[in-house]
């Protein structure tokens, strides 16, 4: 099961710009200027609401692909941003190398 959840977030992120185009989460951040999303890229609650997934699944996640990046170094293939302004919890982007 977890393999299913783990292709449909690369098919998700290999359509990033289509699904940023098409969810209404993202336009209602667009809207308000409180997208931070940039080429190629998805937050984490577009990636969730994109892929069927919770957001706890997805944190979870981003967390173990966080802890492999150290090690695959260049091999890794994806990069994840976070941003911490001011916030409770950071947002964290991810997007495909």
């Amino acid at each position: 099961m977890a393999l299913i959840n783990w292709l449909k977030v690369l098919r998700a992120l290999q359509r990033a710009e289509e699904i940023k185009r098409g969810l209404d989460y993202c336009r209602k951040m667009r809207n308000k200027d409180a997208c931070n999303c940039k080429r190629g890229e998805l937050c984490q609650r577009a990636l969730g609401i994109a892929t069927g997934l919770s957001d706890n699944a997805i944190k979870n996640m981003l967390l173990r692909l966080e802890a492999f990046r150290d090690e695959l170094g260049d091999d890794f293939p994806f990069e994840i941003r976070v941003i911490k302004a001011g916030m409770n919890q950071p947002r964290k982007f991810i997007r495909l190398k």
